[in-house]
């Protein structure tokens, strides 16, 4: 064994010699850590879009009326981008 490999943990050395596993392997453990990582990115997004939620759901709770007035600025605001993009896309089909 060559001096550094010595000295990492056994994790870090090679199980197997370059060049003896089957062909598909490699894409196989590519393709199952690009799962892992997407499955940990998921949770991690999931946690702060609850946690969102949770924040929302007390404000609407402790200041009713002024969650009130936010969400119907943002209901009307929304309800405004809806109209202006019907518009211009009818504008555009007339021509």
């Amino acid at each position: 064994r060559p001096v550094v490999a010595h000295r990492l943990p056994p994790a870090v050395v090679p199980s197997e010699p370059p060049g003896s596993r089957p062909p598909l392997a490699l894409p196989r453990r590519a393709a199952s850590t690009v799962r892992q990582v997407a499955g940990a990115a998921r949770r991690s997004i999931a946690g702060a879009v609850m946690f969102g939620f949770v924040g929302v759901g007390t404000l609407f709770l402790a200041l009713p009326r002024m969650m009130a007035y936010a969400l119907a600025v943002l209901c009307f605001g929304l309800a405004a981008a809806a109209a202006s993009h019907f518009f211009r896309r009818r504008a555009y089909g007339r021509r």
